[in-house]
């Protein structure tokens, strides 16, 4: 009984204690770049603006919701389902980059943008 009583009193002794009010809280995580802003019409076709430098590599696909078709867009060089951002045309000190695809064939019905960031 004794043992018991000793018990139960310094369980309750120590429950102030967990009771902490001031402390210090850590975050850990990382600053992440903005995407690309996409702008599509049909005259011009689809234009990614302000990339950072951080999305060369990533691809830019074009996809129908009507037939879930992947869209061949050209770049200027090349004409593929799926391209890689490159930013040539901007210097290597650059801090973001645009480029312009174009539809190989007229559009027609809504279209999902997909870029994927390495």
């Amino acid at each position: 009984m004794r043992i018991q009583l000793f018990l139960c009193v310094a369980l309750l002794s120590t429950s102030p204690l967990a009771q902490a009010s001031a402390g210090t809280v850590h975050f850990s995580g990382r600053i992440v770049d903005p995407a690309c802003t996409p702008r599509m019409s049909l005259t011009q076709g689809l234009q990614l603006e302000h990339c950072p430098a951080s999305a060369k590599g990533a691809t830019v696909a074009m996809v129908s919701t009507s037939d879930a078709g992947t869209v061949a867009l050209y770049n200027g060089k090349f004409r593929a389902n799926k391209h890689t951002l490159s930013a040539r045309d901007s210097g290597t000190e650059s801090l973001g980059f645009s480029e312009d695809f174009r539809p190989g064939s007229p559009l027609k019905g809504g279209y999902i943008v997909v870029v994927d960031y390495p």
